[in-house]
C-alpha cells in the first residue's frame, strides 16, 4: 500500500491533503475523495462500502457508500438512501436504540443531513452528503466510535464529511485509489 501511494505521488496522480499529517482517500471508483486527520488509514480489504477508513488507536471508523443517479435501476432521492442505511443498521444491530432526529447543515456549498444511532456501546453517525451544483452524485457516510466518545469526536466526523469532494472539483488530477 505504501509503495502504491508513493508511486501515485511521484506520478502526480494524487491530490495533496490540505493539512500536514492528514490523508486524502478516494472511493473505489476514484470519483469522490475525503480528507482524514493523521492516524487514519484505508482498509483496502473491505467490500461492504466504497471506502472504509479507520483510526485504530482511537477506535474510530468511517465507511462511505457512494451513489450516482445516472444508470440507477430505480430513481430515488438521496434522503431515501440515508433512511435505508439507518433502517438497515437498526435491523441488523440487536440492541439498537431509536435513531435520533435528522440534523441538517450546510458547509462549503454542500448540504449534510445526519442521524445518530447507538447500539452496544457504539455510536453510529450517518451523514448524507449532497454536492452543490451536482445533483447526480451523493454519498452516505457511516462513522463509528465508542458511544461515550461521540460528543468529543462529532466535530471531527463533521469535518471529514465536509471534506468530501468530487473528482471534477479537485485542483489537478484526481487520486486513483487511496493516497497517503
Amino acid at each position: 500500500m505504501a509503495a502504491l501511494a508513493a508511486l501515485l505521488v511521484c506520478c502526480g496522480c494524487a491530490a495533496q491533503p490540505a493539512d500536514a499529517g492528514s490523508a486524502l482517500f478516494a472511493t473505489e471508483d476514484g470519483r469522490m475523495t475525503f480528507t482524514f486527520p493523521a492516524g487514519w488509514t484505508a482498509d483496502a480489504e473491505s467490500r461492504a462500502f466504497d471506502l472504509v477508513c479507520r483510526d485504530e488507536a482511537r477506535e474510530l471508523s468511517a465507511g462511505v457508500f457512494s451513489y450516482t443517479r445516472e444508470g440507477a435501476a430505480m430513481p430515488f432521492e438521496p434522503s431515501e438512501a440515508l433512511d435505508f442505511h439507518v433502517e438497515d443498521f437498526c435491523a441488523r444491530l440487536e440492541d439498537a436504540g431509536e435513531p435520533g432526529g435528522k440534523e441538517e447543515r450546510a458547509d462549503g456549498g454542500h448540504s449534510f443531513t445526519s442521524v445518530l444511532l447507538e447500539a452496544g456501546g457504539t455510536a453510529y453517525y450517518f451523514t448524507l452528503i449532497e454536492f452543490s451544483g451536482y445533483s447526480g452524485r451523493f454519498a452516505v457516510a457511516v462513522m463509528t466510535c465508542p458511544a461515550a466518545a461521540f460528543e468529543a469526536e462529532r466535530a471531527g466526523f463533521d469535518a471529514i464529511a465536509a471534506s468530501a469532494a468530487l473528482a471534477e472539483e479537485l485542483p489537478g488530477p484526481a487520486p486513483r485509489g487511496q493516497a497517503a
